[in-house]
This record gives C-alpha cells, sequence and structure tokens, in this order.
C-alpha cells in the first residue's frame, strides 16, 4: 500500500527517531512535502528517510547519505537539512542521493562508464572524490555529483519510480 508523505511525516514524529524538522530558512516538513523525489522515495516502500538525524548529521559538512546495511535491512536515505544553506543546494543533496537509491535497487551498477561520467564531470568533483571517498566509491560519486547536476527533480523521481518499485 502507499502512504501518503503527510501520513508518513506526521508518524515519523511521533514514533520514531526520525528528525524532519529542518531548519526555519529551509521551511522544514513543508521543503519535503514539495520535492517529488522524497515522494518517490517513500512511495517505493524500500527505503526509510530519515531527516537530520543526530548521529549522522552532527558533522556540519555531511549533507546527506544514503547508507545500506549487511544484514540487507532497508537502506537508509540521509538527508542532513539543518545543514543546507538553500533550497537549491537541499535539493541537489536530495538527487544526488536519490540516484544512490536508484543505483542499489539497480543492483549496484552505476548506469554510465567511468569515462563518460569523467567527461560530464567539473574538475572540482575529481579533487572532491579522491579526497573525501575510497576508490571502489569514486564511479557511483561521479555518477551522483552528475545526476545532482543535470537531472531535474522530476527526472530523479521518475528513476526512482522506475528502479525501486
Amino acid at each position: 500500500m502507499k502512504l501518503h508523505l503527510a501520513a508518513v511525516l506526521g508518524a515519523l514524529a511521533i514514533i520514531s527517531p526520525v528528525y524532519a524538522q529542518g531548519t526555519p530558512h529551509l521551511g522544514g516538513k513543508a521543503t519535503l512535502a514539495r520535492n517529488p523525489v522524497i515522494h518517490a522515495i517513500i512511495d517505493s516502500n524500500r527505503i526509510d528517510v530519515v531527516m537530520n538525524d543526530p548521529n549522522e548529521c552532527s558533522d556540519k559538512y555531511l549533507s546527506g547519505s544514503f547508507i545500506t546495511y549487511a544484514n540487507n535491512s532497508r537502506p537508509d536515505f540521509v538527508i542532513c537539512m539543518n545543514n543546507h544553506d538553500s533550497y537549491a543546494e537541499l535539493e541537489d543533496t536530495i538527487r544526488h542521493e536519490a540516484h544512490h537509491a536508484v543505483v542499489w535497487c539497480n543492483g549496484g551498477k552505476p548506469f554510465l562508464s567511468w569515462q563518460d561520467n569523467l567527461e560530464m564531470s567539473q574538475a572540482e568533483d575529481v579533487g572532491m572524490l579522491y579526497k573525501h571517498y575510497k576508490p571502489h566509491h569514486h564511479h557511483e560519486e561521479l555518477e551522483a555529483r552528475n545526476v545532482a547536476r543535470y537531472l531535474t527533480n522530476e527526472d530523479v523521481a521518475g528513476a526512482v519510480r522506475k528502479f525501486c518499485m
């Protein structure tokens, strides 16, 4: 059964450790209610959405993450709303982390070759990879950066629906 975003967020605020308040300047729950990518992730019913988790988001430089578990339990789609300064940055992070979800739903395989992703990337992307990520994560991270940069929220929501439902 598909769950509606408002009901899910209301229930999560009461019964679970999910923190979805967000910063006042970004609109908190209202921001999420407008984002089609968040709707698609929740509707997939395969991934848990976690907002402002105090453990995951304590590093002010962490914008979000997609966490999978060895025991094959549902992965966590984590967005650190309080660590963003603008809607554009927040939506970029949502698209980026959603692409990790799409890759996970697709069996862990990136969609484009390393070379294609490299040609689409910007110089700072490659430097960021080598500074912050282990080599076996470079391909997927670069692709997620490209997806966040070049695709719309609707494009990414469509990919979530296609591969994760």
